[in-house]
């Protein structure tokens, strides 16, 4: 099912993933509602469904979609061998403001993510922050 996602027209998919990240990062997992996210969305209830097995499915897609998007975008691109650590401070800020910039929705449901919700998660996940961290 995933993979019928990925494969969708770019706009018609970032608009999914926007809706998504916006209503889980307001909502939380517990409180999101998926129609609200279709509407968003602009799609049906059953194309989510085609696309997601259910709410948790959707959720979990998004986690492993952020946490790709701030390593690529954000963590790959930090110098670690600046030595100057006002210069490695000012380039990191460059990266990550670029980076908030890009992807705004990736960032906040992230936040949201790790400061209220991370302890409910698997632990595949709750590793998979630790990492990142």
């Amino acid at each position: 099912m995933i993979e019928k996602f990925e494969k969708l027209d770019e706009e018609k998919r970032q608009n999914i993933l926007r809706a998504a990240l916006n209503i889980f990062a307001v909502k939380g997992y517990k409180d999101a509602s998926t129609n609200k996210i279709v509407k968003e969305a602009g799609i049906s209830k059953g194309t989510l469904f085609y696309y997601f097995k259910n709410k948790e499915g959707l959720y979990h897609y998004l986690i492993d979609y952020s946490l790709e998007v701030i390593k690529k975008e954000y963590i790959h691109h930090i110098d670690y061998t600046t030595l100057d650590i006002i210069k490695r401070m000012e380039n990191n800020s460059k990266i990550k403001y670029q980076y908030v910039q890009k992807y705004p929705e990736v960032n906040y449901f992230l936040s949201t993510v790790l400061y209220s919700e991370l302890e409910h998660l698997p632990t595949r996940y709750q590793e998979k922050f630790q990492d990142l961290i």
